[in-house]
Protein backbone atom coordinates (compact mmCIF):
# COMPACT_ATOMS: atom_id res chain seq x y z
CA UNK A 1 0.00 0.00 0.00
CA UNK A 2 1.40 3.69 -0.65
CA UNK A 3 2.18 5.44 2.21
CA UNK A 4 -0.29 8.51 3.17
CA UNK A 5 1.17 11.76 3.26
CA UNK A 6 0.50 12.89 6.90
CA UNK A 7 0.23 16.90 5.89
CA UNK A 8 -2.40 15.62 3.21
CA UNK A 9 -4.67 13.63 5.81
CA UNK A 10 -4.34 16.80 8.00
CA UNK A 11 -5.80 18.56 5.25
CA UNK A 12 -8.77 16.48 4.51
CA UNK A 13 -9.49 16.23 8.22
CA UNK A 14 -9.71 19.98 7.85
CA UNK A 15 -11.64 20.18 5.10
CA UNK A 16 -14.35 17.61 5.83
CA UNK A 17 -14.74 18.95 9.43
CA UNK A 18 -14.52 22.82 8.50
CA UNK A 19 -15.98 23.22 5.06
CA UNK A 20 -18.20 19.78 4.79
CA UNK A 21 -19.55 20.21 8.42
CA UNK A 22 -19.18 16.32 8.66
CA UNK A 23 -18.74 14.72 12.34
CA UNK A 24 -15.81 13.18 13.74
CA UNK A 25 -17.27 9.94 13.85
CA UNK A 26 -18.01 10.38 9.88
CA UNK A 27 -14.26 11.57 9.29
CA UNK A 28 -12.86 8.58 11.39
CA UNK A 29 -14.85 6.06 9.44
CA UNK A 30 -14.30 7.72 6.17
CA UNK A 31 -10.35 8.18 7.02
CA UNK A 32 -9.84 5.48 9.04
CA UNK A 33 -8.31 7.73 11.95
CA UNK A 34 -8.48 7.66 15.88
CA UNK A 35 -11.41 10.27 16.80
CA UNK A 36 -8.66 11.31 19.19
CA UNK A 37 -6.65 12.28 16.62
CA UNK A 38 -8.99 13.76 14.62
CA UNK A 39 -10.40 15.99 17.34
CA UNK A 40 -7.16 17.09 18.43
CA UNK A 41 -6.63 18.68 14.60
CA UNK A 42 -9.82 20.02 14.84
CA UNK A 43 -9.08 21.73 18.35
CA UNK A 44 -12.03 19.97 19.71
CA UNK A 45 -11.89 18.69 23.29
CA UNK A 46 -13.90 15.99 24.29
CA UNK A 47 -16.73 17.15 26.86
CA UNK A 48 -16.52 16.41 30.18
CA UNK A 49 -19.82 15.00 31.78
CA UNK A 50 -21.51 16.81 34.17
CA UNK A 51 -24.07 16.23 36.69
CA UNK A 52 -26.94 19.11 35.83
CA UNK A 53 -27.39 20.90 39.20
CA UNK A 54 -31.26 21.46 40.27
CA UNK A 55 -31.22 25.67 40.00
CA UNK A 56 -31.18 28.07 37.21
CA UNK A 57 -29.64 29.15 34.88
CA UNK A 58 -28.14 32.91 33.43
CA UNK A 59 -29.04 31.32 30.23
CA UNK A 60 -32.82 30.78 30.97
CA UNK A 61 -34.30 33.68 29.86
CA UNK A 62 -32.76 33.45 26.76
CA UNK A 63 -33.70 29.60 25.89
CA UNK A 64 -36.25 30.94 23.55
CA UNK A 65 -33.88 33.70 21.43
CA UNK A 66 -31.21 30.67 21.55
CA UNK A 67 -33.66 27.90 19.87
CA UNK A 68 -34.33 31.01 17.28
CA UNK A 69 -30.90 31.16 16.45
CA UNK A 70 -29.84 27.65 15.76
CA UNK A 71 -33.25 27.75 13.82
CA UNK A 72 -31.81 29.66 11.58
CA UNK A 73 -28.10 28.64 11.54
CA UNK A 74 -28.15 25.23 12.90
CA UNK A 75 -24.35 24.79 12.87
CA UNK A 76 -23.63 28.07 14.29
CA UNK A 77 -20.82 28.11 16.82
CA UNK A 78 -20.76 29.18 20.90
CA UNK A 79 -19.13 32.50 20.13
CA UNK A 80 -20.99 33.44 17.19
CA UNK A 81 -24.24 32.76 19.21
CA UNK A 82 -22.61 34.79 22.19
CA UNK A 83 -22.42 37.76 20.14
CA UNK A 84 -25.72 37.65 19.21
CA UNK A 85 -26.68 37.42 22.75
CA UNK A 86 -24.81 40.05 23.82
CA UNK A 87 -26.94 42.77 23.06
CA UNK A 88 -30.00 41.08 24.53
CA UNK A 89 -28.21 41.66 27.68
CA UNK A 90 -26.48 38.13 28.57
CA UNK A 91 -23.87 38.68 30.76
CA UNK A 92 -22.19 35.43 31.40
CA UNK A 93 -19.30 33.38 29.65
CA UNK A 94 -18.75 30.85 26.84
CA UNK A 95 -18.72 27.66 28.60
CA UNK A 96 -22.00 27.56 30.07
CA UNK A 97 -23.48 28.70 26.63
CA UNK A 98 -21.47 25.39 24.80
CA UNK A 99 -23.15 23.38 27.24
CA UNK A 100 -26.70 24.41 26.75
CA UNK A 101 -26.29 24.55 22.68
CA UNK A 102 -24.92 20.77 22.97
CA UNK A 103 -27.85 19.70 25.28
CA UNK A 104 -30.25 21.70 23.16
CA UNK A 105 -28.76 19.98 19.44
CA UNK A 106 -29.23 16.20 21.13
CA UNK A 107 -32.85 16.59 21.01
CA UNK A 108 -32.87 18.32 17.49
CA UNK A 109 -34.07 15.67 14.83
CA UNK A 110 -31.02 14.81 12.20
CA UNK A 111 -31.05 16.86 9.34
CA UNK A 112 -30.61 15.18 6.34
CA UNK A 113 -28.19 16.40 3.45
CA UNK A 114 -28.11 16.10 -0.27
CA UNK A 115 -25.14 14.52 -1.72
CA UNK A 116 -24.38 17.24 -4.45
CA UNK A 117 -21.82 16.48 -7.71
CA UNK A 118 -19.93 19.41 -9.34
CA UNK A 119 -17.89 19.86 -12.75
CA UNK A 120 -14.31 20.64 -13.09
CA UNK A 121 -14.06 24.58 -12.62
CA UNK A 122 -17.58 24.85 -11.78
CA UNK A 123 -17.78 25.87 -7.93
CA UNK A 124 -16.04 26.48 -5.08
CA UNK A 125 -17.20 26.39 -0.98
CA UNK A 126 -15.53 29.34 0.77
CA UNK A 127 -16.43 29.98 4.93
CA UNK A 128 -14.78 31.06 7.54
CA UNK A 129 -13.36 28.98 11.02
CA UNK A 130 -12.98 30.15 14.55
CA UNK A 131 -9.93 29.35 16.92
CA UNK A 132 -10.09 31.62 19.75
CA UNK A 133 -7.64 33.24 21.03
CA UNK A 134 -5.22 30.75 19.62
CA UNK A 135 -2.12 33.46 20.00
CA UNK A 136 -0.78 34.31 23.54
CA UNK A 137 -0.54 38.01 24.55
CA UNK A 138 -2.76 38.76 21.61
CA UNK A 139 -5.89 39.87 22.47
CA UNK A 140 -7.77 39.05 19.24
CA UNK A 141 -9.45 35.89 17.80
CA UNK A 142 -7.77 33.96 15.28
CA UNK A 143 -9.78 32.98 12.14
CA UNK A 144 -9.10 30.78 9.33
CA UNK A 145 -10.38 31.91 5.65
CA UNK A 146 -10.95 28.29 4.58
CA UNK A 147 -11.72 27.56 0.76
CA UNK A 148 -12.36 24.63 -1.57
CA UNK A 149 -12.54 23.62 -5.07
CA UNK A 150 -16.30 21.38 -5.12
CA UNK A 151 -14.46 18.85 -7.73
CA UNK A 152 -11.16 18.51 -6.34
CA UNK A 153 -11.41 19.53 -2.70
CA UNK A 154 -7.83 21.15 -3.72
CA UNK A 155 -7.83 23.48 -0.01
CA UNK A 156 -6.52 26.99 0.49
CA UNK A 157 -6.52 27.89 4.60
CA UNK A 158 -5.23 31.60 5.39
CA UNK A 159 -4.70 32.61 9.16
CA UNK A 160 -5.98 36.15 10.17
CA UNK A 161 -7.18 38.12 12.83
CA UNK A 162 -10.55 40.09 11.65
CA UNK A 163 -13.19 38.84 9.78
CA UNK A 164 -14.02 42.18 8.34
CA UNK A 165 -15.15 42.87 5.03
CA UNK A 166 -11.43 43.86 4.19
CA UNK A 167 -10.21 40.93 5.42
CA UNK A 168 -12.70 38.21 3.82
CA UNK A 169 -12.07 40.24 0.09
CA UNK A 170 -8.31 40.63 0.62
CA UNK A 171 -8.25 36.71 1.65
CA UNK A 172 -10.08 36.24 -1.65
CA UNK A 173 -7.78 37.93 -4.01
CA UNK A 174 -5.01 35.95 -2.68
CA UNK A 175 -7.47 32.86 -3.07
CA UNK A 176 -8.00 33.06 -6.78
CA UNK A 177 -4.28 33.94 -7.41
CA UNK A 178 -3.21 30.59 -5.60
CA UNK A 179 -5.95 29.03 -7.84
CA UNK A 180 -4.44 30.99 -11.06
CA UNK A 181 -8.34 31.60 -11.65
CA UNK A 182 -12.01 32.03 -10.69
CA UNK A 183 -14.76 29.48 -10.99
CA UNK A 184 -18.11 30.03 -11.64
CA UNK A 185 -19.63 29.96 -8.56
CA UNK A 186 -18.48 30.83 -5.40
CA UNK A 187 -20.61 28.97 -2.36
CA UNK A 188 -20.65 31.39 0.96
CA UNK A 189 -21.43 29.57 3.97
CA UNK A 190 -23.57 32.44 6.27
CA UNK A 191 -21.36 35.32 5.00
CA UNK A 192 -23.70 38.28 5.10
CA UNK A 193 -21.85 40.53 3.13
CA UNK A 194 -20.26 39.07 0.20
CA UNK A 195 -19.19 41.18 -3.04
CA UNK A 196 -17.21 39.46 -5.82
CA UNK A 197 -15.73 40.52 -9.21
CA UNK A 198 -13.50 39.18 -12.01
CA UNK A 199 -12.04 41.98 -11.94
CA UNK A 200 -9.08 43.38 -9.57
CA UNK A 201 -11.47 45.87 -6.94
CA UNK A 202 -10.37 47.96 -3.88
CA UNK A 203 -9.76 45.88 -0.92
CA UNK A 204 -9.30 48.46 1.98
CA UNK A 205 -10.86 48.77 5.00
CA UNK A 206 -12.64 52.33 5.09
CA UNK A 207 -13.52 54.78 8.05
CA UNK A 208 -15.12 58.28 8.46
CA UNK A 209 -13.81 59.57 11.72
CA UNK A 210 -12.78 62.63 13.36
CA UNK A 211 -9.76 63.98 14.38
CA UNK A 212 -9.39 64.55 18.20
CA UNK A 213 -7.87 67.25 20.08
CA UNK A 214 -4.76 65.24 20.91
CA UNK A 215 -4.68 64.86 17.06
CA UNK A 216 -5.46 61.22 16.63
CA UNK A 217 -8.12 59.39 14.94
CA UNK A 218 -9.46 56.19 16.75
CA UNK A 219 -8.92 52.45 14.26
CA UNK A 220 -10.06 48.99 14.64
CA UNK A 221 -9.13 49.08 18.43
CA UNK A 222 -5.95 51.48 18.11
CA UNK A 223 -4.92 55.47 17.78
CA UNK A 224 -3.23 56.71 14.93
CA UNK A 225 -1.77 60.50 14.53
CA UNK A 226 -2.01 63.62 12.08
CA UNK A 227 -0.71 67.06 11.85
CA UNK A 228 -1.31 68.56 14.65
CA UNK A 229 -3.64 71.21 12.76
CA UNK A 230 -5.83 68.86 11.70
CA UNK A 231 -7.39 68.62 15.19
CA UNK A 232 -11.47 68.31 15.30
CA UNK A 233 -11.78 67.52 11.52
CA UNK A 234 -13.47 64.71 9.32
CA UNK A 235 -11.84 62.58 7.98
CA UNK A 236 -11.62 59.11 5.86
CA UNK A 237 -9.47 56.59 7.33
CA UNK A 238 -8.02 53.12 4.84
CA UNK A 239 -6.34 50.60 5.74
CA UNK A 240 -5.11 47.08 4.16
CA UNK A 241 -3.08 44.33 6.01
CA UNK A 242 -0.19 46.57 6.10
CA UNK A 243 -0.59 50.15 6.08
CA UNK A 244 -3.17 52.73 7.22
CA UNK A 245 -3.32 56.09 5.62
CA UNK A 246 -5.52 59.29 6.84
CA UNK A 247 -7.35 61.42 3.67
CA UNK A 248 -8.61 65.00 4.25
CA UNK A 249 -10.55 65.08 1.13
CA UNK A 250 -8.59 63.21 -1.47
CA UNK A 251 -5.06 64.41 0.39
CA UNK A 252 -3.25 61.52 2.03
CA UNK A 253 -1.87 63.97 5.38
CA UNK A 254 -0.92 60.40 7.24
CA UNK A 255 0.20 56.83 6.90
CA UNK A 256 1.20 54.54 9.51
CA UNK A 257 2.40 51.05 9.15
CA UNK A 258 -1.29 49.26 10.81
CA UNK A 259 -0.77 47.63 14.15
CA UNK A 260 -2.62 44.45 14.92
CA UNK A 261 -2.17 44.69 18.96
CA UNK A 262 -4.89 47.02 20.48
CA UNK A 263 -5.05 49.95 22.62
CA UNK A 264 -1.66 51.28 21.13
CA UNK A 265 -0.64 55.13 20.34
CA UNK A 266 1.00 54.95 17.07
CA UNK A 267 2.49 58.32 16.31
CA UNK A 268 4.72 60.08 13.79
CA UNK A 269 6.97 62.55 15.65
CA UNK A 270 6.73 65.17 12.95
CA UNK A 271 3.40 65.35 13.21
CA UNK A 272 3.75 67.75 16.41
CA UNK A 273 6.37 69.64 14.41
CA UNK A 274 5.62 73.63 15.09
CA UNK A 275 3.02 72.71 17.83
CA UNK A 276 5.36 74.27 20.50
CA UNK A 277 5.87 77.39 18.84
CA UNK A 278 2.19 77.86 18.80
CA UNK A 279 2.14 77.55 22.37
CA UNK A 280 5.56 79.15 23.87
CA UNK A 281 4.35 79.56 27.84
CA UNK A 282 3.36 75.71 28.12
CA UNK A 283 6.93 74.45 28.20
CA UNK A 284 7.54 77.70 30.88
CA UNK A 285 5.40 76.48 33.35
CA UNK A 286 6.66 73.12 33.02
CA UNK A 287 10.09 74.12 33.34
CA UNK A 288 9.50 76.51 36.26
CA UNK A 289 5.95 76.33 38.33
CA UNK A 290 7.38 78.54 41.09
CA UNK A 291 10.28 80.71 40.05
CA UNK A 292 10.71 82.90 37.03
CA UNK A 293 13.64 82.27 35.01
CA UNK A 294 16.22 85.18 33.86
CA UNK A 295 15.31 85.32 29.78
CA UNK A 296 19.21 84.90 29.29
CA UNK A 297 18.83 81.26 30.95
CA UNK A 298 15.48 81.00 29.38
CA UNK A 299 15.83 80.87 25.82
CA UNK A 300 18.63 78.33 25.60
CA UNK A 301 16.28 75.86 27.37
CA UNK A 302 13.23 76.53 25.06
CA UNK A 303 15.09 76.25 21.93
CA UNK A 304 16.59 72.71 22.80
CA UNK A 305 13.49 71.61 23.71
CA UNK A 306 12.22 73.40 20.07
CA UNK A 307 15.24 70.98 18.60
CA UNK A 308 14.00 68.09 20.75
CA UNK A 309 10.19 68.16 19.33
CA UNK A 310 11.30 68.68 15.74
CA UNK A 311 13.62 65.62 15.73
CA UNK A 312 11.18 63.54 17.90
CA UNK A 313 13.32 63.16 20.46
CA UNK A 314 11.19 61.90 23.73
Amino acid sequence: MKPVDPSQRTAEVLRLGLVEGVGVRAIARRLGMARKTIRKILGRAVPKATAIAARTSLLDPYDKAIRTILDDSPEMLAPAVLERLRPLGYTGGVTILRDRLRRIRAHSPREAFLTLHFEPGAAMQVDWADFGFALPGVARRVSAFVAALCYSRYLYIEFTVSQSFGSLVRCMERCLRFYGGTTEVDIFDNMKTVVLSHTPFNTDDVLGTGVNKMFRVPFDRNRYSVPWRLASQQVIVRADDEHVAVFLGTKCVAQHPRCWDVGQDIEDPSHKRGLLDEKPRRPRRLLAPRARWPRRRREPVLQALRRQLEVGAP
